[in-house]
């Protein structure tokens, strides 16, 4: 009796949660080149997207990232190590929203250990961007880079794929333009 209490409590509760809006892994292989030495490695990152459902114009919205590698193929420290305060800078790219290409942040890395794989963030890392107007597109992932800031990149990795064969989440904010007082008529 309690078993069968526990899992109709269990089903009612998931059947209410609320399902984040294009929530789901992607793998991405990536192209990651260390700037110092040149050396590419090719890296799988399971890249999880989470699109806002209530963004608004002219406020700046977070696009939710989360990497995990697929076993086997992690990203090395160079041998050398990397110095200085090592973090991850994560992109995703827009597509049909005119004027919003692009949502970029930033995630703190563990130690690094030369040789080693470089760990990934442990929680979502946000992203940022705003749209100054009304219109919907698509979100899906891109770039990973390892630096000190976002132009000293120490790694930069590119994704492989064409954008094309990437999952595509959708992206709407509602509203209208915004127009200045000299748009007015």
């Amino acid at each position: 009796m309690r078993v069968k209490l526990a899992v109709s409590a269990a089903v009612l509760f998931l059947s209410y949660a609320p399902a984040a809006h294009g929530a789901a892994a992607d793998v991405v292989e990536y192209s990651c080149t260390t700037t110092a030495t040149g050396e590419t490695q090719t890296v799988k990152v399971n890249v999880e997207l989470t699109v806002p459902t209530d963004a608004e114009v002219g406020v700046q919205m977070t696009i939710g990232w989360r990497g995990t590698y697929v076993t086997g193929s992690e990203l090395r420290a160079p041998d050398t190590g990397l110095a200085g305060e090592i973090k991850l800078y994560a992109y995703a790219g827009i597509s049909g929203f005119p004027g919003l290409t692009s949502a970029t942040g930033v995630g703190a890395l563990g130690p690094i250990t030369p040789g080693e794989p470089i760990e990934l963030p442990q929680t979502e890392v946000e992203l940022k961007t705003t749209a100054n107007g009304a219109d919907s597109g698509t979100v899906h992932a891109a770039a990973i880079n390892i630096g000190t800031t976002p132009q000293e990149r120490l790694i930069d990795c590119t994704v492989v794929k064409e954008k094309t064969t990437l999952t595509e989440h959708p992206l709407t904010v509602p509203g209208t333009c915004l127009l200045s007082t000299s748009d007015a008529v």
